[in-house]
């Protein structure tokens, strides 16, 4: 009972070991040299927790660790993300006996497999390694692809997660070519695992006192470090009894080392991580973010969870300015003192607002514009005459506000004479731009006030009237012809002109006159050609009714009288005047007969004899 008391009183120390084969070879290497620990220092209980590289973080972050053995790379990046530092350094023993405080890494490939002799040929070829995290399985030798100008996205690797499995990917023929670290193939083939004959060492090197085959530099070998939580005085008393371990120990015999010895000094690992942007050196890079979080997962959840609140916070007061912009209006009439600060808050609203005034006044603008042309197109259709058209139509779109004023010309006898003129100035005067639309045929825009063809009473007149536009349309009886029967000629007082909307609109429009005057001009044709058959269809009837007068003195008077008397009857009947008209004209036409009817009978004073 007492020696369980003085157990769990026992302060319980975790040593995290990096687990480069399975959890159960890791316990077989290390629990003696926990054991041997536990000896040397009798109040602490030392226990190994093997773990995975993505395992220590997290161990280290939460102070479930207070130990680290590691290999040299991850010692580094563990060093700069969480403040571990080395106490000691592993003495590995060779096959000779001997101790190694350096490895490498062995590149190699099938001994038969004649097509990669060089590291170069290993491009685009399967190639297996350890981990991306493994410095003898993987780092040292992508070190060294690298200072052979060998793009690391040009090597198809495949991480098979231990040494040994590497191995078996190249001799099972899954890989052409494989890297591990130095000792691996050396250490199978003891076992009896491999035959060493079986395989080619890649870019081979001979380093004095080296006993294992090597393709890469070498590097410290894996040290032991203490957690930043860990007391300086523990760790002082673990580093002396590391370093004083015997090598022929059984902690020695089973981590198949000598001991350990001094920290050694591993800036040749810095510089191999710095030159490939790995560990601490790509924080530099594009995975600082990485890194970031990983040391500071919790402040970024809290400042992210922070952020979240202020958008929502943003959000509410976005919403609560969007209400106030809806209630400008009144808060403007309401507090006039608030109108400029509003100004500066809202100053995009405020440019939308010009844009949609201005929008709004040239909408109004064609408004007017097709207001007017409606009207003149409705007098197209009302009025009786061509110059009561005319008149009207000028007069119409002379008096819209945005016109200074209209013109209409026609032609008389080959040439063009201003028929009506209103607005500023009444201009009566053909200028040179009604002449060149009627001689050209086509549309002339002015919005050059200083242009050649303009006289020079047509530049004061436009100086005098502010006139900034001219626009004279030649009037055709329709589309498909191009006989020109008059001119419109418009002035407009805007700055920048007709607008393209204004002008389809008074082409429209002159095309309608055009039509229009046509057809005044083919009806006044058609009343005129009536006319002069009414009157000799009049004149044939007087005729015959003179002739019917001549053959017979005796009835003389009678047909008008008969006439006269029909028309009474009609009226009193109240009949439509145009019938009244028709019966009127057929009474006179009741004894034509006469005209063919026989002297002898017409005139004999008697009775008619029997037939």
């Amino acid at each position: 009972m007492l020696f369980t008391l003085l157990l769990d009183a026992k302060e319980r120390v975790s040593i995290g070991v990096l687990a480069h084969k399975n959890y159960e070879s890791t316990h077989t290497m290390w629990d003696a040299t926990a054991e041997y620990l536990n000896t040397k220092i009798p109040n602490y209980e030392f226990e190994i927790v093997p773990l995975r590289f993505e395992e220590f973080p997290p161990s280290l972050r939460d102070k479930k660790i207070d130990f680290v053995i590691t290999n040299s790379a991850y010692y580094v990046d563990l060093e700069n993300r969480y403040g571990i530092s080395r106490i000691a350094t592993l003495k590995n023993m060779d096959l000779n006996g001997r101790a190694q405080t350096q490895f490498g890494g062995v590149v190699f490939t099938l001994a038969f497999n004649q097509t990669i002799q060089e590291l170069k040929e290993i491009k685009n070829r399967p190639f297996a390694a350890v981990n991306h995290d493994s410095f003898g399985g993987w780092i040292m030798a992508l070190r060294e692809f690298k200072a052979h100008n060998i793009d690391a996205d040009k090597i198809k690797v495949t991480f098979y997660g231990t040494h040994e499995a590497v191995v078996k990917a190249v001799l099972e023929g899954k890989a052409d070519a494989g890297t591990v670290r130095t000792d691996t193939l050396e250490r199978m083939a003891s076992e009896g695992k491999i035959n060493l004959n079986d395989f080619a060492i890649i870019n081979h090197q001979n380093y004095p006192d080296f006993y294992y085959q090597a393709s890469t530099r070498l590097y410290p070998e894996w040290p032991i470090a203490t957690a930043k939580h860990t007391s300086d005085e523990l760790a002082e008393k673990v580093a002396v009894a590391l370093i004083s371990m015997p090598s022929d120990s059984e902690a020695a015999r089973t981590s198949k080392a000598l001991g350990w010895t001094i920290p050694l000094d591993y800036q040749s690992i810095h510089e191999c991580l710095k030159e490939l942007d790995l560990g601490p050196y790509k924080s530099m890079k594009a995975d600082a973010f990485v890194y970031f979080v990983e040391q500071y997962g919790m402040y970024i959840v809290i400042s992210f969870l922070l952020l979240i609140l202020l958008v929502v916070v943003t959000l509410y007061i976005l919403k609560i300015n969007m209400r106030l912009r809806e209630t400008r209006g009144e808060l403007e009439v309401m507090n006039a003192s608030l109108e400029e600060h509003v100004r500066e808050k809202t100053q995009h609203l405020f440019d939308k607002s010009i844009r949609l005034e201005e929008a709004y006044l040239n909408e109004k603008y064609l408004r007017s514009i097709l207001r007017t042309v409606a009207d003149v197109n409705q007098m197209l259709i009302t009025t009786r005459s061509v110059d009561e058209l005319i008149d009207k139509a000028t007069l119409c779109l002379a008096s819209n506000e945005s016109f200074k004023n209209a013109k209409i010309s026609l032609v008389k006898n080959g040439k063009l004479s201003v028929v009506a003129a209103y607005g500023v100035g009444e201009d009566k005067n053909i200028t040179s731009i009604d002449t060149m639309a009627f001689e050209e045929g086509k549309n002339i825009m002015i919005t050059d006030m200083d242009d050649p063809i303009m006289s020079a009473e047509c530049k004061e007149n436009a100086l005098r009237h502010s006139i900034k536009g001219i626009y004279a349309l030649p009037l055709k009886s329709s589309t498909f012809t191009e006989e020109v029967i008059g001119v419109l000629s418009i002035c407009t007082g805007r700055e920048n002109g007709f607008s393209v909307e204004e002008q389809k609109m008074i082409e429209e429009l002159s095309g309608d006159i055009g039509f229009a005057l046509y057809s005044f001009t083919q009806q006044q044709q058609i009343d005129t050609l009536h006319e002069e058959r009414l009157k000799s269809y009049q004149n044939f009837i007087d005729a015959m009714v003179n002739m019917i007068e001549q053959r017979d003195t005796y009835t003389a008077g009678h047909t008008v009288r008969v006439a006269y008397y029909a028309e009474l009857i009609a009226r009193e009947m109240e009949l439509p005047e145009k019938e009244i008209q028709l019966l009127v004209e057929s009474a006179k036409l009741h004894d034509i007969g006469k005209v063919v009817t026989p002297d002898s009978i017409l005139l004999k004073p008697g009775k008619l004899t029997k037939l």
